[in-house]
């Protein structure tokens, strides 16, 4: 099966969740879960995210549908969880406006991000030290290392 980022018409989103999502299932047996993501924010000279007026960060937001087992791995994220979805953007609209939707379904591809806090906050990743640019040698004899 080709890669989805192969196939024309797909997109790649990362964020968080900035809603509960709503994870149904049809009347068929298969899953359908919504919900809403902020992909990148707008921040004051100081750094701190510029709300709107009803208290919302202003920024760019996607709304998110999965479909079958992306919509169970869906349904486990939670509110301010970081993710990392593939899919097709479908548009429609209805009583004269827009609306825009990224879908995924078996094609696409979604990813939770666990732990997805600021750096210095608790659940950061721990790194092991690396060797320095000095413990490394030039042993070049002119042979392939393999």
């Amino acid at each position: 099966m080709q890669h989805p980022l192969g196939r024309t018409g797909y997109v790649l989103i990362t964020g968080r969740i900035r809603s509960d999502v709503e994870l149904i299932q049809c009347k068929n047996g298969s899953h359908r879960a919504k919900a809403s993501v902020v992909v990148d924010v707008q921040r004051d000279e100081q750094g701190r995210i510029i709300n709107d007026d009803q208290g919302r960060p202003k920024g760019v937001w996607a709304n998110l549908t999965a479909w079958g087992f992306y919509a169970r791995v869906l349904g486990q994220a939670q509110r301010g969880d970081g993710i990392e979805a593939i899919g097709t953007v479908q548009t429609w609209e209805h009583d004269g406006k827009t609306y825009r939707s990224l879908v995924v379904n078996d094609y696409g591809s979604i990813k939770l991000i666990y732990p997805m806090q600021p750096a210095g906050q608790p659940g950061e990743a721990e790194y092991q030290d690396t060797p320095e640019m000095t413990d490394i040698t030039d042993d070049d004899d002119g042979e392939l290392p393999f």
